[in-house]
């Protein structure tokens, strides 16, 4: 029972990384890139990425230039120059039946260039919840 109260915890929570608990604002996976967080949002045809503060807000993409490296289980690697679009960059992407990934991004932001990989897997693509799910009753 324990163990099962730890996940729901969490899943409320936020996000474990790097021994300390963010809250996902855009209901992505987040990852540290330098001095800023990167929130990456997975779907089959698309990737969305927000660029974070310390405290979770949006900062601009503007004049920063971020590559993308998806290597899907069992399938080939792609890579992906993200674009801007509002607040946050993407690319059109193909993963049928979304496939775990090992994730890999590069932002250069002037002459720096900060990197970052981790996995990414279905468990990470939770749907944002609003007060009309419940679940046994209970409003999520």
């Amino acid at each position: 029972m324990g163990g099962v109260l730890l996940v729901l915890m969490s899943f409320w929570a936020g996000e474990l990384v790097d021994g300390h608990v963010h809250v996902a604002p855009h209901g992505g996976k987040i990852a540290h890139l330098g001095a800023l967080h990167l929130e990456l949002r997975v779907d089959e045809h698309e990737i969305q990425v927000w660029l974070l503060d310390q405290k979770m807000k949006t900062v601009p993409p503007a004049g920063r230039a971020l590559e993308v490296v998806v290597a899907p289980k069992g399938q080939p690697k792609q890579v992906l120059r993200l674009v801007p679009q509002d607040d946050h960059l993407r690319a059109e992407v193909e993963l049928d039946g979304l496939p775990a990934l090992q994730v890999s991004a590069a932002l250069k932001s002037g002459r720096r260039t900060h990197r970052t990989s981790f996995r990414w897997t279905i468990m990470d693509a939770r749907l944002r919840l609003n007060d009309e799910l419940t679940w046994e009753g209970l409003h999520l």
